[in-house]
């Protein structure tokens, strides 16, 4: 139900409004301010305008006291459908200017604070994703690593039983040709340089 207009725009901010619940708001499907696109929240809640014939509009906390306080020759009016919302004159003076910005309204800083908190959260977020992706990457270093390891792990066991191989037949063939023990010896130092080698690179890794 309409009731005769207040004096002030001060007067109306503790009157005229109500704070919106965020079921209203997902119902209505607005989750920010109409004019200013500040997203609704705990610092700039929805607030409504609330028994003025003819206007029930939604708007942020911040934004309806930044208009109060502008210079706009509008300013009693609301700022959507120019439906008067207090017994202004369009103009105001600096006491009230001043005793409207002590009402219980977030100031024009808190939205700027709280958009820089909203940026300072998207880059946390994509700082989160972008440590999230190096750690995989490198889980999946430690794997391949690992799996060199144990390939060259395997290498060197086979190796060390061909060692052993020729180092028996050496001992079995005792009684052969030097030419022979002078091949299977040239065989044997070629495996130990293999077996050094990858000694090496499992070191360095």
């Amino acid at each position: 139900m309409s009731t005769a207009l207040l004096k002030t725009s001060e007067e109306f901010m503790q009157n005229n409004i109500i704070q919106v619940n965020d079921s209203v708001l997902a119902d209505l499907d607005l989750p920010e301010c109409p004019i200013c696109h500040c997203e609704f929240g705990v610092d700039d809640p929805a607030i409504q305008i609330t028994g003025i014939t003819g206007c029930s509009h939604i708007f942020g906390r911040s934004y309806l006291a930044d208009w109060f306080s502008s210079n706009n020759p509008n300013v009693d009016t609301c700022p959507l459908c120019r439906t008067k919302l207090y017994r202004g004159n369009g103009t105001r003076g600096r006491d009230e200017t001043h005793r409207h910005q002590r009402c219980l309204v977030a100031p024009r800083a808190m939205q700027e604070a709280r958009r820089e908190l909203n940026g300072a959260r998207q880059r946390e977020v994509v700082a989160a994703r972008e440590a999230r992706e190096a750690e995989q990457r490198g889980q999946e270093m430690q794997e391949q690593l690992q799996n060199t390891v144990r390939e060259g792990q395997e290498a060197r066991r086979s190796f060390s039983e061909a060692l052993e191989a020729l180092l028996n037949d050496l001992e079995a063939e005792g009684g052969g040709s030097e030419a022979e023990r002078e091949r299977l010896e040239q065989r044997l130092v070629q495996l130990r340089e293999i077996d050094q080698s990858i000694e090496d690179v499992l070191r360095d890794r």
